[in-house]
């Protein structure tokens, strides 16, 4: 009886701690991205390159993907503001530029921009209403990164 409640205890202790460390770790990434992430298309300092993150155009039910009409949307706000010059879906011979994604999405990728020297920012555009799963997705995924 007692060998079973110190090994509940011991898996409790251990699935606490791993949760808080996940937790905590999603925040201090937060933190250290949240300067490069700009919600306000005025804000959004000027770079030369916009790169949207990929997306399909469609859901596999054939219904129209909100996340890539967003981040559409706001390329071309982004361009027509004369934040960025080009448009691209990958980065060639630059170091410098900004990326066009959801701001669960930026604060990743702005992370490891960041750890790869990149010298990146982040055009966050609007999400669709329904993103709990996408969400915590995002909050587990740097943890699992090599």
């Amino acid at each position: 009886m007692m060998r079973k409640f110190l090994i509940y205890s011991l898996l409790l202790t251990i699935i606490v701690t791993a949760t808080v460390a996940t937790l905590a770790f999603d925040h201090w990434i937060s933190w250290k991205t949240g300067d490069y992430i700009y919600d306000d298309v005025k804000k959004l300092p000027p770079r030369g390159v916009g790169m949207i993150l990929g997306e399909s155009k469609y859901y596999s039910a054939g219904l129209p993907n909100e996340y890539y009409k967003y981040r559409i949307q706001g390329a071309i706000n982004a361009y027509n503001s004369g934040k960025i010059k080009y448009l691209t879906h990958q980065v060639f011979a630059t170091n410098n530029f900004t990326i066009i994604t959801q701001r669960f999405h930026c604060e990743r990728i702005l992370f490891i921009a960041m750890k790869k020297g990149i010298d990146a920012q982040c055009y966050a555009v609007s999400s669709p209403k329904k993103i709990i799963k996408v969400c915590l997705r995002e909050v587990f995924l740097p943890v699992l990164m090599p």
